[in-house]
């Protein structure tokens, strides 16, 4: 996805658990076919509507694919989570330049 990941700086996040996402990150690229009219941040909701498909997992990481419903720009969110505490975030879009983030990962207990 792109060149490279972009290392999230504290105040952005992506938070989601079996029946809720939040979705706190910046975009920067390029969009293709939107309207301009539009200076909302893609990357900026919160939704209860959400697939969350859990794939293969590999020796100390684990990936999983949020497909947000209801979000027309957003085809798919893959996030890899590794054991040393970090997290890379792949997110596809379908009129603009995906994008990858890299960051730390906290767990919450519930």
């Amino acid at each position: 996805v792109g060149k490279s990941a972009r290392q999230l700086t504290p105040g952005f996040e992506l938070r989601f658990s079996k029946d809720s996402l939040f979705c706190y990150l910046p975009y920067i690229g390029r969009a293709f076919n939107i309207d301009y009219a539009s200076r909302d941040n893609v990357l900026n909701f919160t939704t209860t509507d959400f697939e969350l498909i859990p794939k293969t997992a590999k020796k100390k990481e684990q990936s999983i694919s949020l497909k947000p419903q209801g979000q027309r720009e957003i085809r798919e969110m893959n996030i890899t989570l590794y054991a040393d505490g970090y997290a890379d975030v792949q997110v596809f879009f379908n009129q603009r330049q995906n994008i990858a983030y890299r960051g730390q990962m906290t767990v919450e207990d519930r």
